[in-house]
């Protein structure tokens, strides 16, 4: 007969073992965030911002520090959604061979929901955010320089 603690730790167990198992990233996912990663770079080496649709999260949030020549100083950047596209459809508007540019993609971590993911790209180092949404995998936050 099973006493009273019993069945709550046997519950609880359960429930860790359920939990973990949700919790756990399959291959497909770790796949999932990669290549959503090798959109994101993809589309703006490549001029075609409409990559960034399948990658990128609508409320992205993308900050960094570029160095300003001119004035001999950091400067901090924002930038939202739409000027990522705008920017994706002119970086390479003269469709310059790109295959040498660096796009080294260096997966951290994946999480049943969450994931945090290295670029380093022609431009810099991005430290990407991404969220598992409606299915999908898409790039939330940006931090670069």
């Amino acid at each position: 007969a099973y006493t009273a603690a019993m069945k709550i730790f046997l519950c609880l167990a359960l429930s860790v073992a359920a939990w973990a198992q949700a919790a756990t990233p399959t291959e497909e996912d770790r796949a999932a965030v990669r290549r959503a990663a090798l959109d994101y770079v993809e589309a703006i080496y490549q001029a075609q911002p409409e990559r960034l649709d399948r990658s990128v999260h609508p409320e992205l949030s993308k900050h960094g520090f570029w160095f300003n020549d001119q004035e001999a100083r950091w400067q901090e950047a924002k930038m939202p959604f739409a000027r990522l596209k705008a920017i994706a459809a002119t970086f390479n508007a003269a469709k310059k061979d790109s295959s040498r540019w660096p796009k080294e993609i260096t997966v951290f971590e994946v999480m049943s929901h969450t994931a945090n993911v290295k670029l380093v790209a022609d431009w810099g180092v991005d430290y990407l955010q991404l969220i598992k949404t409606g299915g999908e995998w898409k790039i939330l936050h940006i931090v670069w320089q």
